[in-house]
């Protein structure tokens, strides 16, 4: 797991993944995942991420789409049916999560950032270009 901004179990969830649940061995496939309540909307890449090499993923919400970007490319996008509630969010992590079914993240995080907007592939891609 990436990270988990939530309010616990299915409660308010803003997630991203390297993979989805109870994978094992993961896929490696990157994973969003929206919940609000009982309600779920999630994205999951098909293509993979590759091991022992730096990769840039960032996770955009944009209106009703969210896209998953790889090395400031596209790799996964859908409409999204619900965006996350404007609430404030208690139990949030970042290489772990609320749900015992997903492993901790085990690798290394440059960086980690939440921007107000969301950013334009261009945008996407200065990050990833700039040195940290």
């Amino acid at each position: 797991m990436l990270f988990d901004f939530s309010n616990g179990h299915n409660a308010d969830n803003v997630m991203f993944a390297i993979s989805s649940c109870c994978e094992k061995p993961p896929s490696l496939s990157p994973t969003a995942y929206i919940l609000n309540g009982a309600v779920d909307n999630n994205l999951i890449a098909k293509t993979k991420l590759s091991l022992n090499v730096w990769q840039h993923l960032a996770l955009v919400l944009e209106r009703n789409v969210m896209y998953i970007y790889l090395d400031a490319s596209i790799i996964a996008t859908r409409p999204s049916t619900h965006q996350p509630r404007n609430v404030q969010r208690a139990k949030s992590f970042i290489g772990t999560c609320n749900y015992s079914g997903y492993e901790p993240f085990i690798g290394i995080m440059d960086d980690f950032r939440i921007y107000y907007k969301p950013l334009s592939a261009y945008e996407i891609l200065q990050v990833m270009n700039e040195d940290v």
